[in-house]
């Protein structure tokens, strides 16, 4: 059924464009043919996509540079989170990093909780990163140790988690955004 719905790119792509993205992949993660395969199957807009070669290793240099993970925690976090490797570097990835290395500091080891929970550079920063910390700080839930159990939860568990209602939440979500959409940068509201 996956492959169905992308049956018309493989048809129309040139099976050379796929063996560079097979390859830019392999050399870069060292995943093999097996992990490879079972990547694709899980991501196959990756092997088809509008991803560009260049947004692939602007993704997976992004990690290894800029986050400073080993190759095996890109590994994990790209089997786990493919469509980080479709995200944005400058528009997407960077304003989070940037965001959470402000916002949490030094004393939590966002590199460490971004291996624990690949999703969260999946998590969209003015959607979800940005009200739910702020919201724990709001009521109080903070210092944040545990990002994935405060990003990576549905709104009711993380209510239940840090207090408050789902009205409470939505407004204070609702009132982030409007902030964001004013021309506020997400890193400067906290």
């Amino acid at each position: 059924m996956v492959l169905s719905r992308f049956l018309h790119r493989f048809v129309a792509m040139d099976s050379r464009d796929m063996g560079v993205r097979a390859a830019l992949l392999d050399e870069c993660l060292g995943v093999g043919p097996d992990n490879l395969e079972k990547l694709f199957f899980k991501e196959p807009q990756l092997l088809t996509g509008p991803v560009v070669e260049q947004q692939l290793r602007s993704a997976l240099d992004f990690m290894k540079d800029e986050v400073c993970l080993t190759q095996a925690a890109i590994c994990r976090i790209v089997s786990e989170a493919p469509t980080v490797l479709g995200l944005d570097v400058a528009r997407q990835l960077r304003p989070k990093w940037s965001y959470l290395l402000k916002v949490m500091g030094p004393e939590l080891d966002i590199s460490t909780q971004v291996v624990g929970f690949p999703g969260l550079l999946e998590a969209g920063l003015t959607e979800i990163i940005v009200p739910r910390l702020e919201f724990s700080r709001a009521r109080h839930h903070w210092p944040v140790t545990d990002l994935k159990a405060i990003l990576g939860s549905t709104d009711t568990e993380f209510l239940a988690l840090v207090g408050g209602t789902h009205a409470q939440y939505n407004n204070y979500r609702r009132s982030i955004q409007t902030k964001v959409k004013l021309g506020q940068r997400s890193h400067d509201i906290a």
